[in-house]
């Protein structure tokens, strides 16, 4: 009730803010900054994928880490409400950092995440933990490089959860929630192979070929 108190401004404006002049600019119109979101504990990561929560309409989660690739550090996922900009709802510190994250359209509080070393893992709102309740290894089929992107599917076959994750190893991995562990299926592989032909001035020239392997 004090926020909302504090933000009535703000959420007037949400709802009925409209700019006057817009209809005098061809195919243009302006944007009203309403909501500023911060957290003192990732200020200094970078946001790197926001995702809007599909059953609550008001929270959103941010994944933080940093493409300063030479200097890598731990990251974190924040879940963030519009009732309440001063302060994160969840917050989830991570050993690395978080690249990008995917909340289930199904079940909003399973969180997928894929890492910059190359680990996906799976975060459930609902235990109040802040660690993962899955996540890959090296044992398990964790990606080499950093993980671009995750995304949640429909449940397989055995009605079990599963998401894909894509990473710069090449790898476009399946990762199948079973019990207490991820089990992972690798769904396509891109690999680079080096080779050289001959210049016409007579020197060698270097060539990349893709080999694509669907498994």
């Amino acid at each position: 009730m004090v926020n909302q108190n504090s933000f009535d401004d703000v959420a007037q404006d949400f709802k009925y803010y409209e700019d006057v002049s817009d209809e005098y600019r061809d195919q243009e119109g302006t944007l009203l900054p309403l909501w500023k979101f911060a957290y003192d504990r990732s200020k200094k990561l970078a946001i790197t994928s926001l995702c809007w929560n599909p059953k609550y309409r008001d929270l959103f989660a941010v994944s933080h880490g940093s493409y300063d690739f030479m200097k890598q550090s731990k990251g974190m996922i924040c879940f963030y409400t519009l009732k309440n900009p001063s302060f994160p709802e969840y917050t989830f510190p991570t050993e690395s950092g978080v690249m990008c994250l995917d909340i289930h359209p199904e079940h909003p509080y399973l969180v997928a995440a894929g890492f910059y070393d190359g680990s996906v893992g799976v975060f459930n709102v609902t235990e109040g933990k802040s660690v993962a309740q899955y996540m890959s290894t090296a044992k398990n089929g964790k990606h080499t490089d950093p993980v671009w992107q995750v995304r949640w599917q429909k449940n397989d076959l055995d009605n079990n959860l599963n998401f894909y994750s894509v990473s710069s190893d090449g790898r476009i991995v399946q990762w199948t929630l079973v019990k207490n562990e991820l089990h992972f299926h690798d769904v396509i592989h891109l690999s680079l192979a080096e080779g050289s032909n001959d210049s016409p001035d007579g020197g060698q020239l270097s060539t990349l070929w893709e080999d694509t392997q669907v498994l």
